[in-house]
């Protein structure tokens, strides 16, 4: 489902992401170049870990419920991107649908990226963070 560029702002895109916890059958959705913050941001974390399914169900095929979320260029934070982050560490085993996550163009800053890496490294999602308000220092830890 696209809904780029649709011009969403908090109120539109809380409802509609508060929604894909409980979806079963979309499998994608484009939410960029809305305007959504935070606030959006922390539903969509709740979403990431409704939706994840308890390790001992068993599962043909795939797991129901969006696959990909594409929320690019849209005004998430070092919060935001905390919130989303915590959501899928705190699966702990639990098989979450969700292997993509495109954040690119948000101003997310160092420790927003950092906490979204830390994501990705405890998932099997893949997320897009060029973009996201990084300096040009190389880091090493």
């Amino acid at each position: 489902m696209d809904l780029s560029w649709m011009s969403l702002r908090s109120d539109a895109g809380l409802s509609i992401v508060t929604e894909l916890a409980h979806n079963r059958s979309l499998r994608s959705i484009n939410l960029s170049w809305n305007g959504l913050d935070d606030q959006c941001a922390e539903a969509v974390a709740e979403a990431i870990y409704e939706s994840a399914v308890d390790p001992s169900i068993e599962v043909d095929d795939e797991l129901p419920g969006i696959h990909t979320i594409n929320l690019s260029h849209n005004r998430f934070k070092e919060r935001g991107a905390m919130c989303i982050s915590l959501a899928f560490q705190h699966l702990k085993g639990r098989k979450s649908p969700l292997r993509v996550m495109d954040l690119a163009g948000n101003p997310l800053g160092e420790a927003g990226v950092r906490d979204c890496v830390r994501a990705a490294l405890s998932s099997e999602a893949v997320f897009g963070l060029a973009g996201c308000s990084l300096t040009d220092r190389v880091w090493n830890d």
